[in-house]
């Protein structure tokens, strides 16, 4: 688990790979981080917390694996994304997502 608050405000974080084992993520872990530009989740990874990438608008990429069973309100919202694919693993969807992503062309239900 990555704890509450984490890295929020992390300015010079361009990107994160994350251990297989790890599978949550909790409320604003990278809240806030102007230069993060990628993520790679492991499979292990279940719950996208609250506003988890909020406000990180040049996140252009984050894989979201089978296996993910929980995206809270607001934890992609406010980013760079151009597409996201939610797996069918999905089970929960929070609160406006994926709100605020102006570069957002491709939403698909995997």
């Amino acid at each position: 688990m990555v704890p509450q608050s984490a890295f929020v405000y992390c300015e010079s974080l361009p990107s994160v790979t994350f251990e297989e084992g790890v599978e949550e993520l909790q409320i604003y872990s990278f809240g806030y981080c102007p230069s993060l530009t990628s993520i790679t989740l492991p499979n292990s990874m279940r719950i996208l917390g609250e506003c988890a990438f909020y406000e990180c608008p040049n996140l252009k990429t984050i894989e979201l694996n089978q296996g993910l069973t929980t995206l809270n309100n607001f934890c992609l919202a406010s980013t760079g994304l151009t597409s996201v694919h939610i797996p069918s693993s999905v089970q929960t969807i929070g609160d406006a997502v994926l709100a605020w992503n102006n570069s957002l062309q491709e939403e698909k239900n995997c």
